[in-house]
């Protein structure tokens, strides 16, 4: 059987193995997919720390802030850029302030209203 699939012989013998009755492609398909989406990296994402970022970013916090004050260790100031590009923030990038430019005084806001 092993040469006809051009697999190793130890190959088939493991997934023969696996079942414990008659062996059905399909039931193994759907066990290897299963079992393959559990592979990979655990989220980090929750929603309390979704809304913690929201908040801070209102209140004109930058993401480097964010991180370096709340998150230290346990997030990267890329990953709240990351999820604010790809939408799981919901918050206009253009209000964050620039590398360079000046914060601006509370009287030049008051007075700009």
């Amino acid at each position: 059987m092993a040469k006809i699939l051009e697999r190793h012989h130890s190959t088939v013998a493991r997934e023969l193995k696996r079942c414990d009755t008659e062996y059905e492609a399909d039931l193994a398909e759907r066990d290897k997919e299963s079992k393959s989406s559990l592979k990979g990296r655990k989220a980090k994402v929750t929603y309390e720390i979704l809304e913690s970022i929201k908040e801070k970013l209102n209140s004109k916090w930058s993401p480097e802030q964010i991180v370096g004050c709340l998150y230290k260790g346990i997030l990267s100031f890329k990953t709240i850029y990351n999820w604010i590009y790809s939408g799981k923030i919901d918050f206009d990038i253009s209000i964050l302030r620039r590398k360079g430019e000046p914060r601006k005084a509370k009287k030049q806001e008051e007075n700009l209203t």
